[in-house]
């Protein structure tokens, strides 16, 4: 048995006898009209159920840009730069560190816009530390808008955010059915690890399924501390939060 099957074993163990947490009533009650087995928020997976759904995942699709030059085909062979994600502070030359603005966020779209080798523009690439949390995902989503024409990396937020940013979407490029034939967005979705996927990113997830863009599993276990002492065994807990999300 090769490295890469003992630890697809240990997950699919993972998922069948340990499960993976839900909390989100949409998402569990989708689960169990599906055959799977939910007891008290934690789903449980059989191998066959999960390679049924993962299947469904096409090996390759093409993620439209406002100027066509930037379409991105995600998959097979590709490989495609795009800008970091998630930082809180900016450190300035002399090695200060403050907060970060939607001014900074608005840099970093123009200095990403202007390098070809990237395709795609947005995300949290710094947080706006001075908009309000509520609306700071929709902020970052207008500015995008504003400031490059290449494919969208979206901010998640809350669920409240995520539809008003959809909706406005459609406006944006002919409506939920052209939306659905052509992908203009990606998002990443992060789970909780152990072993959990949380409300808001379930939201998130199913709002970005119906209205038929693609998202980003990402499991973020960190060695010995929200995963196992060994490489193995956090590989095998975060393939098993990551499967379930796209389950």
């Amino acid at each position: 048995m090769s490295r890469e099957q003992m630890i697809h074993e240990a997950t699919m163990e993972i998922m069948r006898e340990v499960g993976v947490r839900i909390h989100n009533e949409k998402a569990v009650e989708i689960l169990t009209k599906n055959g799977i087995k939910v007891e008290n928020n934690t789903a449980f997976f059989t191998e066959e159920q999960v390679m049924h759904w993962v299947k469904m995942a096409p090996e390759s699709f093409t993620l439209y840009a406002r100027n066509p030059k930037y379409d991105t085909i995600v998959g097979g062979d590709h490989i495609n730069p795009v800008p970091t994600y998630g930082c809180a502070f900016i450190d300035d030359w002399d090695g200060n560190r403050r907060s970060g603005t939607i001014e900074d966020y608005v840099k970093c779209l123009k200095l990403v816009h202007a390098e070809e080798n990237y395709t795609v523009d947005g995300g949290i690439m710094i947080q706006p530390g001075d908009i309000p949390q509520e609306t700071a995902a929709m902020a970052m989503f207008y500015a995008t808008l504003l400031n490059s024409d290449k494919a969208i990396m979206l901010p998640t937020g809350f669920k409240e955010e995520m539809k008003a940013i959809l909706e406005a979407s459609c406006e944006v490029f002919g409506g939920k059915e052209a939306m659905v034939e052509k992908p203009r967005m990606i998002a990443l979705i992060n789970t909780v690890s152990p072993l959990a996927l949380d409300e808001r990113m379930l939201d998130c997830l199913m709002l970005l399924a119906e209205y038929g863009q693609p998202a980003i599993l990402c499991p973020a276990t960190m060695l010995g501390a929200t995963g196992s002492l060994s490489m193995a065994g956090t590989i095998a807990s975060g393939i098993a939060e990551d499967l379930a999300g796209i389950v």
